[in-house]
Formats: C-alpha cells, sequence, structure tokens
C-alpha cells in the first residue's frame, strides 16, 4: 500500500523482509534502551518462519517508522494457557510518527493479511493500555478473558486481557 501525503513524503506499508531486520530492530533498541542485537535475530527469527510468524512495516521516504508482528500460536507447551491461533503481537511507532495513523495502517495491514488465511485472530495487552484496546476494539476485538498470561504473554499482577475478532 502506497500513500502520498504530499510531493515530498511517501508512506509504504509492506511487508517486511531480511534486508529489514536491522532497522527494525533498531527501532525497537531505541524504544526500549536495549542493544539491537537480541530484537535483529529475533526479527530475522520471525522472518524465516513464514508459516507461523507475519512481520509487516511502514517507511517514510525510505526510512522504517513502525511495524507490527504476527505469530501464530499452536499446542500446549507454553507457561500459559490461551487458544490457539494466531496473535497480533508487537506494534511499534517511531516517537516522532506518532497520533498520525501510522498505528491504524500496521493494524490494518496486519488484519487484510490474516483476513485471507484465517476465520479469527487474538490480541493481549495489559487491561492499562486504553490507547491500544481502544484502537482494536475499533477493528472489532471483543474482550473474551482476562488473566496473568496467555500463552507466552505474562502480564505483571494479573492485568492481562485476551480479546479475539472474528472474520
Amino acid at each position: 500500500m502506497i500513500f502520498k501525503k504530499d510531493k515530498k513524503e511517501t508512506t509504504i506499508v509492506r511487508k517486511a523482509l531480511r534486508k529489514d531486520a536491522r532497522e527494525i530492530a533498531q527501532l525497537i533498541a531505541a524504544e526500549y534502551g536495549h542493544t539491537p542485537q537480541s530484537y535483529y535475530q529475533r526479527t530475522l527469527q520471525d522472518l524465516d518462519d513464514p508459516l507461523n510468524k507475519f512481520v509487516c512495516l511502514v517507511e517514510i521516504d525510505n526510512k522504517i517508522v513502525g511495524y507490527g508482528r504476527l505469530k501464530r500460536f499452536e499446542g500446549t507447551h507454553y507457561p500459559y494457557p490461551g487458544p490457539n491461533g494466531w496473535y497480533l503481537m508487537g506494534l511499534l511507532v517511531h516517537p516522532k510518527f506518532r497520533k498520525k495513523g501510522i498505528a491504524k495502517k500496521i493494524i490494518k495491514f496486519r488484519m487484510d493479511f490474516l483476513e485471507k488465511i484465517s476465520t479469527h485472530v487474538y490480541y493481549v495487552t495489559n487491561e492499562t493500555n486504553a490507547g491500544s484496546i481502544k484502537a482494536h476494539e475499533r477493528y472489532g476485538f471483543k474482550e473474551i478473558e482476562r488473566g496473568k498470561g496467555f500463552m507466552s504473554v505474562e502480564f505483571q499482577n494479573e492485568k492481562g486481557i485476551l480479546f479475539k475478532k472474528v472474520f
């Protein structure tokens, strides 16, 4: 998807490629204050497992300003219970580009991808993340459960919420 805001700026939403892994890792590391190496390795692992993971990004003038991940959980070997299926995972937008619709573009791109391969999708978040909850409710996500964790995601003080959207 390509969006033109004006003659100077081009916004592209697309599936991430291996060549994007370092820049995605740097974006994540800048947000969380860690070195990019572990995020780089995780991003490469995600990109190398297209049957169970998906990574997309937003570029503005050839610079990655946001990304989103999907992961398919199957089985019972996770520390917390939760339904099998695709989950919306990380979504991050560079601070200078927040409140400009970038997160909405990432959510929509992931939903369009999933709608072609699944009948539903899950999303988990901390109950205090009002902005994320509101954004996802606009896309039809409904709360189905609360708990300390779901699959591999743990929440402090049992404040997690599991949402589901049916296509």
